[in-house]
């Protein structure tokens, strides 16, 4: 009467375990991985949509888009403060009077540009997005 296993039965068990336990672990590596790419794009739409809402918001209520304005850097007058926004040292910065305010880390916009199509109207291009805003005034 045989008790217990084999040696060869051992090995063979622990080596189909350590098998599964390698191919579970690595799909939870590459899911992982996918996770943080999805996550940093998710981010990142997320940052450009926020900066995207203040600009127009503060585009639509300005009473004027000044002749400084460029392709770089936009003018807004609202009553008598100015506020700006510029890309600058690849963080957008928001000039309100005399408060510089950034609105992103380094890097998190690679690109923020204005075109004047009107005198009512920029178009906005940030990254690889585009839109486009009307003022109020």
């Amino acid at each position: 009467m045989r008790r217990g296993f084999t040696l060869v039965e051992m090995l063979i068990s622990l080596s189909l375990m350590a098998l599964i336990t390698g191919v579970i672990i690595f799909s939870f590596g590459q899911s992982w991985k996918g996770w943080k790419t999805i996550a940093a794009k998710a981010d990142k739409q997320q940052i450009e949509g926020i900066i995207g809402q203040r600009l127009a918001s503060d585009i639509r209520s300005a009473d004027e888009i000044l002749a400084a304005s460029s392709s770089q850097e936009i003018f807004i007058r609202s009553g008598t403060e100015i506020t700006s926004y510029k890309l600058e040292a690849s963080k957008v910065r928001r000039k309100k009077g005399v408060s510089t305010a950034y609105l992103t880390e380094s890097g998190e916009i690679n690109r923020l540009s204005f075109t004047y199509n009107a005198t009512h109207q920029v178009s906005v291009f940030m990254d690889n997005d585009q839109f486009t805003v009307f003022r109020r005034n």
